[in-house]
């Protein structure tokens, strides 16, 4: 573990679990998506165009990780935590309707994607 300081906030650097380490990521956001009051983290990326030189880099399925409010972040699979994001994800936003919570996952030549947040 390293410490960053600075006068107003410390910096701890914590690595992340292997299977967030599978494939490129393009967008995290963090929020409490399991309302436990820990923070959380939503990944998603891959990258499918590349160049001849350069295999596609395609091993994700993106990635729900569960916070502790310790620093720490445990993978779900996706058979449990239903955050299941396939394809070349490019970008992942929050929007809030009347009824519900979603996140939209934006996809290189593909439809967006909807999942709702319980």
């Amino acid at each position: 573990m390293l410490s960053l300081k600075n006068k107003e906030r410390t910096f701890v650097i914590h690595e992340l679990p292997a299977e967030a380490q599978l494939s490129n990521i393009n967008k995290i956001l963090v929020g409490d998506y399991d309302q436990d009051h820990a923070l959380d983290i939503l990944i998603a990326g891959n990258l499918f165009s590349s160049e001849i030189e350069t295999p596609r880099n395609d091993g994700g399925y993106n990635l729900f990780l569960k916070g502790n409010n310790k620093g720490d972040f445990h993978a779900i699979p996706a058979s449990e935590s239903g955050f299941y994001v396939p394809g070349d994800v490019k970008d992942m936003q929050t929007i809030k309707t009347k009824n519900a919570m979603y996140i939209i996952a934006a996809k290189n030549n593909d439809s967006l994607q909807f999942i709702k947040i319980n």
